[in-house]
């Protein structure tokens, strides 16, 4: 089920690379230290603040007409947030909650913000690069929640989960956690019980191992 195209599409060393290389970039914002679910904004509130993920995780979600939560993504280190106001998009559309405790986030105000971009284009490159990929992804994880089948939404929830937060091992990837089955049931838009048979029905025929703290994807699976 996951290919080599799987692991391919990932490039987890670039990804890590980029992060390193424009940390700089971020010097001036202000880290603050967050216990698990605490929230870090709420949807309609005003964005006064670009944030930027410095370890740890951050969930981001919205509640639909009836009132069910759904989770977009788990944002992690060198994860921007706030970052549609400086398309005069004034409002948060979701909420965003800390997922993991001693999450550290760094803020800076809009404004000082916009002043950067003026005088950094290479703030700005990244800053742009950070708002297609937000839109792109936001795009996508819409399009897999409301009109994929259940087990390609958790195929693709676990490609983002490894994306963002997998770490390279010599037979495969390892993705550090500490999500409940709920969460993930809640992440794919199905129940816990569809959420639990999904994932002994992948782990039994090898895709993954799944355990409270880790998720391990083999390359090469039978």
């Amino acid at each position: 089920m996951f290919n080599k195209s799987f692991f391919f599409d990932l490039e987890l060393d670039q990804r890590r690379s980029a992060n390193k290389v424009n940390e700089h970039l971020f010097e001036n914002f202000k880290v603050i230290t967050y216990k698990k679910n605490d929230v870090l904004y709420v949807e309609g509130a005003v964005c006064r603040e670009l944030l930027r993920v410095k370890s740890g995780k951050v969930k981001v979600c919205f509640f639909d007409a009836n009132g069910d939560e759904h989770i977009l993504a788990y944002k992690g280190e060198g994860s921007i947030l706030g970052q549609m106001t400086l398309l005069q998009n004034e409002h948060y559309q979701n909420f965003a909650i800390i997922a993991e405790d001693g999450t550290k986030v760094a803020k800076i105000c809009i404004k000082e913000a916009k002043e950067l971009i003026k005088k950094n284009p290479v703030f700005e490159i990244e800053i742009n690069r950070h708002i297609h990929t937000h839109m792109t992804n936001l795009q996508r994880r819409i399009e897999i929640l409301f009109h994929k089948n259940i087990k390609t939404r958790l195929y693709e929830f676990l490609k983002d989960l490894a994306r963002d937060h997998g770490k390279n091992q010599q037979e495969g990837i390892l993705i550090p956690h500490n999500l409940t089955q709920g969460d993930i049931a809640n992440s794919i838009g199905t129940s816990r019980k569809t959420a639990s048979l999904l994932l002994n029905e992948f782990e039994q025929k090898g895709f993954l191992t799944f355990d409270r703290r880790h998720i391990y994807i083999p390359y090469s699976q039978s």
